[in-house]
């Protein structure tokens, strides 16, 4: 008897000491509202102006346009032209255990209206929808278009997998609490598989953008309003596009005088706007340009992640009236057996350093035609059609924002037993301890009263001998 109480007191610290150490447990939730920020300059008219005069006759209260796509093999498919009147994504932790996060993901697109391609009406996303033929389109109108997958986040590397078992990329709705301890990290903010040559000539599976995210820098700004709760500067952390895949840029000069002519060339035309993860300096004749961005990733080791990252060298100029040549120490990410170039979408995010719930993911206007690709929570958490096929969203007229309107995750400060935060877990830890102890204590003294009970019948037997005599 002492014995199974024993366990079951042990059992019950540690599944006391696991919730307290979740900092995402079930039952949590967080919605973000999907809000156009600034509109996009484009040079070229857009595509298909036919399917823009469809919608806007339809539902003329549009506030922005998305493209939907579907990649299969690299290759592209536009699948819909979408106008919304507003839209929201909403995340629910249906499960947590040691292993896996159960998460529903549901998108859902507000007084929408759809004009798509005749593939639509066989993929999965628009199992329920009716269509109305238009020209060359498939037509509907929706109050809410709603888009729900099951999804299962790993617990010990943030990886992101569907329903069939695929892995889709990061997760990016929260960062696990390995990652909260590192000064530095890489997030995979998005993966597009379009056609890519890698470095080496082979043929890759698309470009991967990451955002670095420095643990040290003070975010500027008043703080950060999720309903009734101010999150202050010092409790926010921020992420941005990587700026290069470069590890290190090594320039060799056979000389003095060329080495100081070529940092001439190179403070005047770049280093000299140049982003400040580039550390230069000089060895001899050599100069080296140090990214700190991607040589700062995970220099403990503890960190873990679905994807990584592959280095690899080459020679980028070796020029004779110079007399310098220049090698790089790039990198590409490998995810799942396939190779993608880094590339430059340029995404912004903010996550509370407390709980590592993503407060705000916004896109930033960009010179790059493609800078309107939306990143994986508006794409790839769409899910796989037949196992490769990939969804992802590019905003026709406006880049987006995703900010975070209400969650059961983070609380005020005064507020006792909000998840995730380093001073409840610690309480948790010690009521959890506390309680140990006591039943501890009790199964003692259960056990030394049965004791006693249980010896008790011989002693009354001589009492009632006696008493006959």
């Amino acid at each position: 008897m002492r014995r199974r109480l024993a366990l079951l007191t042990l059992l019950l610290l540690c599944a006391l000491v696991y919730e307290s150490v979740t900092a995402i447990p079930s039952g949590s939730y967080m919605v973000y509202r999907i809000e156009p920020r600034e509109r996009i300059q484009r040079t070229m008219r857009p595509l298909h102006e036919d399917a823009m005069a469809i919608i806007s006759e339809q539902n003329p209260k549009i506030k922005f346009l998305l493209f939907l796509h579907n990649f299969t093999s690299r290759r592209s498919t536009l699948v819909c032209y979408i106008g919304v009147g507003g839209g929201e994504i909403r995340v629910a932790v249906l499960g947590a255990n040691s292993s896996f996060y159960t998460v529903r993901y549901t998108l859902a697109l507000y007084n929408a209206t759809l004009a798509c391609m005749h593939i639509a009406q066989n993929l999965s996303l628009f199992r329920e929808v009716e269509w109305a033929r238009k020209g060359r389109y498939l037509v509907t109108r929706l109050d809410v278009f709603n888009v729900t997958r099951l999804h299962y986040v790993s617990a010990r590397d943030n990886g992101v997998y569907d329903e069939g078992g695929n892995l889709l990329g990061e997760w990016l709705f929260w960062l696990p609490e390995a990652t909260l301890k590192q000064g530095y990290t890489l997030v995979l903010a998005h993966l597009h598989p379009a056609e890519a040559t890698l470095p080496s000539g082979a043929e890759g599976d698309g470009v991967a953008v990451l955002l670095g995210v420095n643990f040290s820098k003070a975010v500027k700004g008043p703080g950060y309003r999720v309903g009734n709760v101010v999150i202050p500067p010092t409790s926010l952390v921020q992420g941005s596009t990587v700026q290069s895949e470069a590890f290190l840029i090594h320039y060799k000069c056979k000389d003095s005088f060329s080495r100081d002519s070529l940092l001439a060339l190179l403070f005047k035309y770049f280093y000299s706007s140049a982003p400040p993860e580039f550390k230069l300096y000089v060895v001899g004749n050599d100069i080296w340009v140090n990214h700190t961005a991607m040589t700062s990733f995970n220099r403990s080791g503890t960190e873990r992640k679905p994807w990584r990252l592959v280095p690899y060298e080459y020679v980028v100029i070796n020029s004779s009236e110079l007399g310098c040549m220049r090698i790089d120490r790039d990198a590409v990410v490998e995810l799942s057996g396939k190779m993608f170039l880094v590339s430059l979408f340029y995404y912004r995010a903010l996550w509370d350093r407390s709980t590592g719930v993503l407060v705000e993911l916004s896109q930033e206007p960009s010179e790059n035609p493609f800078s309107s690709e939306t990143p994986a929570v508006l794409s790839e958490y769409l899910g796989s059609e037949r196992g490769d096929s990939l969804y992802a969203v590019q905003s026709i007229d406006y880049y987006f924002s995703l900010r975070l309107v209400d969650t059961n995750v983070i609380k005020p400060p005064s507020h006792l037993g909000s998840p995730g935060r380093p001073d409840t877990r610690a309480e948790s830890v010690l009521v959890a301890a506390v309680v140990a102890g006591v039943l501890l204590y009790a199964t003692g003294i259960v056990g030394r009263a049965v004791g006693s009970v249980l010896k008790k019948p011989s002693g009354s037997k001589k009492e009632s001998a006696r008493a006959r005599g």
